[in-house]
């Protein structure tokens, strides 16, 4: 078969045009300089044979296709693309496809049988493309970055749609954003058995390459991505069951994540058990807070929920190392828990200059938020975390407690008690200040009886 320079034109006169430029009106449709190269047809009622030699054609939309080549085989146990190549203004696919199957009728009811094999050549796709066939989509300011993508992808699988087998699949785009994924996926036609095993996961990336993706003003004011974002490790799991073991280097520190994360589809059952294990992050470059430095430290998390009053959680914090204010601080434990909205705390800090114990009880209630909170500060040098130029230190105990927030209705007071203020040369000791609040006959009361001291 050999169709030349060929034009053709369908139009329906009934329907109204669509209201985009550069998209297929498909009651409209033009094509120009179609041309058709083909030979070894065979046709029957259960199979198809075809060798596509060249095709090229435009539409008035602007859509080209510029090369389409192929052998195309379909019987009653198999679909195949081989030496397929299809070529656009601005995309190239050139790929081998072979599907087999027992029947094509028992695969309706057991897709799980079908076997796959791919192999996909260096190929590209320009996404804008895409808008020729759903130019409703240029409208949506969310998918604008994607219109500016091209998307560089080769790579291979096999085996059946139960377990493909994923020797590598190369994927990168026009931003600097790299992924590279190996590994094995199982039970791909089932979205409630649906899982992988990503024994080696690969990701590179750069700030540019990260912003490149999201929308305009998607990150809060002041927070920064980093320059420069690595990612090793692997995925293993599915759609009930994901276990994270990766590796993250950035520019502006390392991190390590690692456990597991079961029913997340849904956020009130999700259950999750991990680990975060930070190295010299830059948390004041990230946060965009110029007082903040480097931290190191360990978080623990192990709970069940989101909604912060019906989740329980149970969180442990180790911060190895702190910088604020041109100081570091070390060794600062926590240990919390949030049941049903019901929190607790207690934690300590066990720094050279500051050495403190804590203990602090709630609810996630704004108005009866049943606070106990009580602390020992046995020591905190101003002058060495460089919050004073002279010699300064504290030492005091403070408790509070705090019932009802609510306006007019405050109850609740705060102590601190042996209060003591050292400098270079003296020692201050003040024995209590109280400040307590709440309502007598009605009205709102105030009471600060002040403090005494030598």
């Amino acid at each position: 078969m050999n169709i030349r320079s060929t034009d053709f034109a369908m139009n329906n006169h009934i329907a109204k045009r669509i209201g985009f430029k550069e998209a297929i009106d498909y009651n409209y449709l033009a094509l120009t300089g179609l041309r058709l190269d083909a030979g070894d047809i065979y046709y029957s009622a259960d199979s198809t044979l075809v060798h596509v030699r060249d095709a090229s054609l435009k539409e008035q939309s602007g859509l080209e296709l510029k090369r389409l080549t192929g052998k195309v085989r379909y019987t009653p146990k198999e679909a195949q693309l081989k030496d397929f190549i299809l070529q656009t203004g601005a995309s190239q696919i050139s790929a081998d496809l072979q599907l087999l199957t027992p029947s094509w009728d028992i695969i309706s009811t057991n897709p799980e049988l079908m076997q796959v094999k791919a192999d996909v050549r260096p190929s590209q796709l320009t996404l804008r493309e895409a808008l020729y066939f759903v130019p409703e989509m240029r409208s949506n300011p969310s998918m604008a970055p994607l219109w500016k993508k091209r998307i560089d992808l080769k790579g291979k699988l096999g085996g059946s749609l139960a377990k493909l087998e994923i020797p590598g699949i190369e994927v990168k785009d026009n931003d600097k954003n790299y992924l590279y994924i190996k590994g094995d996926a199982y039970q791909v036609t089932n979205t409630d058995k649906m899982g992988a095993d990503i024994t080696t996961l690969t990701l590179r990336t750069t700030r540019q390459g990260m912003l490149s993706w999201l929308p305009p003003n998607t990150l809060p004011a002041g927070v920064q991505l980093p320059g420069r974002l690595d990612v090793d490790g692997s995925i293993r799991g599915g759609m009930q069951l994901l276990k994270p073991n990766l590796a993250v280097k950035t520019d502006m520190g390392n991190a390590d994540i690692r456990g597991e994360v079961a029913d997340f589809t849904d956020m009130d059952k999700i259950r999750y058990q991990l680990t975060l294990d930070a190295r010299n992050l830059q948390a004041g470059r990230i946060l965009g807070d110029t007082a903040m430095g480097n931290l190191s430290g360990k978080v623990t998390a192990d709970g069940r929920g989101t909604d912060p009053n019906k989740a329980r959680i149970k969180a442990g914090v180790n911060i190895y190392s702190f910088a604020y204010n041109r100081y570091t601080y070390k060794n600062i434990l926590l240990d919390a828990t949030l049941i049903s909205g019901a929190y607790a705390a207690k934690g300590s800090v066990r720094d050279t200059s500051v050495q403190a114990r804590f203990d602090l009880k709630g609810r996630l209630d704004t108005l009866h938020p049943d606070i106990v909170l009580r602390a020992d500060l046995d020591k905190f040098d101003l002058m060495a975390t460089n919050w004073t130029t002279s010699p300064l230190a504290i030492r005091t105990c403070l408790e509070a407690e705090i019932s009802n927030l609510s306006p007019r209705k405050l109850e609740g007071f705060a102590a601190i008690s042996k209060i003591q203020i050292a400098d270079d040369k003296d020692l201050y000791m003040l024995d209590s200040i109280l400040l307590k609040a709440g309502v007598v006959d009605g009205l709102q009361r105030s009471i600060s009886p002040g403090h005494s001291g030598t």
